[in-house]
């Protein structure tokens, strides 16, 4: 159901893209549209570039944590201690839970 699993689930690492405020507009629009509708890279403007290990982050990121994946699970109802953060889930569309270990930081 969700996009981005497929990727996560497809590769053994991931990177974390921390931007400046100037791109603020371009993470909102990213986080409310789907990769499945959109090309966000196209839409945005930012430049997707990839890691020493062939990950993908952006040019524009001013932080970057790479991770290997250790863990996968779904989050489970009975789990959730804040019933607000369960509220988010009416559908009981659970996401995943992924353990990473940072392998890489990179900063502008």
């Amino acid at each position: 159901q969700r996009y981005t699993a497929e990727f996560a689930d497809s590769g053994d690492t991931v990177t974390l893209s921390f931007f400046p405020e100037e791109y603020r507009s371009a993470l909102s629009f990213c986080g409310s549209h789907s990769g499945g509708d959109y090309d966000k890279a196209k839409e945005t403007g930012l430049t997707p570039i990839a890691t020493d290990s062939g990950a993908v982050t952006f040019r524009e990121a001013k932080l970057v944590l790479e991770g290997k994946k250790l863990y996968r699970d779904v989050l489970k109802k009975e789990s959730f201690i804040s019933s607000e953060a369960l509220s988010h889930y009416k559908a009981e569309d659970y996401h995943y839970v992924y353990v990473y270990e940072i392998t890489d930081a990179y900063l502008k």
